[in-house]
């Protein structure tokens, strides 16, 4: 009967652990949806709204990425989403630097006029 008690018990932990692990997992890949989404419209997006709603975006980029970083640090492996994640922070990197030269080219277009 000891015997049956203990592996009920040690049954009841380990189903514990794997329902943490993929709920951990299953936020993990939410978030990491949900940035890259938010990557993936902020670059189709049209680049004079860009530049008019640069802080804006920055504001709502770190949040997301703060948002990210706390779930997948939650994780023990997160490889699996780290090939995701570094390809869409790539791709704001490049859209940021692009829209950062328009910024810039535009506000030298203003001064030369003046």
């Amino acid at each position: 009967m000891k015997y049956l008690k203990l592996q009920l018990l040690l049954l009841l932990v380990l189903i514990t652990l794997i329902s943490c692990k993929s709920e951990n997992e299953l936020k993990a890949q939410k978030v990491t949806k949900d940035y890259v989404s938010f990557i993936d419209s902020v670059r189709k997006g049209d680049n004079d709204h860009a530049i008019a709603n640069w802080s804006a975006i920055a504001r709502e980029y770190d949040m997301k990425l703060i948002k990210l970083n706390l779930e997948i640090d939650k994780l023990e492996d997160n490889t699996i989403f780290d090939k995701k994640i570094n390809a869409a922070t790539a791709q704001y990197e490049s859209f940021r630097n692009k829209i950062f030269e328009k910024k810039l080219s535009l506000e030298k277009e203003q001064e030369s006029i003046l």
